[in-house]
């Protein structure tokens, strides 16, 4: 079965709605009522008199009643359409003979019983109850508890939360301080290790300088001692036929270049050159010459340099031009 108020499933043999608690008893119980039979005029021949109020027969309720249930279906319908109610016209004369006009005397219907149609969804019954009147009440009352309750709670929780950051605060702000007085040391002492390495880098250039110094001393040295290894084998100067002028030369390291002179008595001979040492360098101001060309020579740092000029094929002894460079 079907609840006719909610539409669920419910048992057959139920009395009310297992979920909506429809009464299906008081449901079924509802009479049927048919539909209202409207009156209708009796129909007078023409030629008949209309009779009178006191001449109208009216059937007595019973007969009325047992000729509505025998009569035809299609008989009651017909009655039933709007032209049934309309009378058929009558003569002038007919109306004039039975004045006053004809007034038809209403018939007493049975009781008709309303059932509703199948589809049609039943009002809901409204049941009244206290419990119902004071549910509202009792929600808004547990609502107001439960939200004082939770209150409580927060504010315990929230102070709870206050205090333990109170303390984290004082904790971090002796942390701080810790760490500044820490810092401050640290500083003092960085800037101690800062001082300490700057003078042990000052001493470590004054170093580097000295040792500098040593070996550049220990490299002129060694020139030193290959010039005067070189000028004990080679021919300082040369000879009018083959030679420079002047044999030694002396300059001062900020001066600029110095010029000798180079003797070549002889015509068609190349002469090639080689240096010992670095204090200077030799250029030649020209390639080709007859007997006497120019040398220029450049200081680039200090100490001894040993420039041998021979001639390619050893017609005329090898010799050597000396060079020293000083700071002034």
């Amino acid at each position: 079965m079907i609840c006719p108020n909610c539409g669920n499933q419910i048992p057959d043999e139920a009395r009310f709605c297992t979920s909506c608690g429809f009464n299906l008893a008081a449901e079924q119980q509802v009479p049927v009522m048919p539909e209202p039979i409207p009156e209708q005029a009796p129909d007078f021949p023409a030629n008949e008199q209309i009779p009178s109020a006191e001449q109208t027969y009216m059937p007595a309720p019973n007969e009325a009643v047992a000729e509505y249930e025998s009569a035809p279906t299609e008989a009651v319908q017909e009655s039933l359409s709007p032209d049934a109610f309309v009378p058929e016209a009558l003569p002038q004369e007919a109306y004039a003979q039975n004045e006053p006009a004809f007034e038809p005397v209403p018939v007493q219907m049975p009781e008709q019983t309303y059932q509703h149609a199948p589809d049609a969804k039943p009002a809901k019954e409204k049941r009244s109850g206290g419990f119902g009147r004071i549910l509202p009440w009792i929600l808004v009352g547990l609502l107001v508890i439960g939200a004082g309750v939770g209150g409580y709670f927060f504010y315990r929780e929230y102070n709870k939360v206050a205090d333990q950051r109170d303390e984290y605060y004082l904790a971090n702000k002796s942390l701080q301080e810790d760490y500044d007085e820490l810092d401050e040391k640290y500083k003092g002492k960085e800037d101690s290790y800062d001082d300490l390495s700057d003078k042990a880098k000052q001493k470590d250039d004054e170093i580097n300088r000295l040792n500098d110094q040593l070996n550049e001393a220990e490299d002129t040295l060694s020139n030193y001692d290959d010039i005067l290894r070189y000028a004990e084998v080679y021919n300082i100067g040369g000879s009018n036929l083959f030679g420079v002028s002047p044999a030694v030369l002396y300059l001062d390291i900020d001066s600029g270049s110095e010029y000798v002179t180079l003797y070549t008595e002889f015509e068609g001979k190349t002469v090639s050159w080689d240096s010992y040492g670095y204090s200077a360098y030799l250029d030649f101001s020209e390639d080709n010459w007859n007997d006497v060309t120019t040398l220029e020579i450049t200081p680039a740092a200090l100490g001894v340099t040993l420039f041998t000029f021979a001639v390619d094929d050893g017609s005329y002894p090898e010799f050597a031009l000396l060079v020293i460079v000083t700071d002034g």
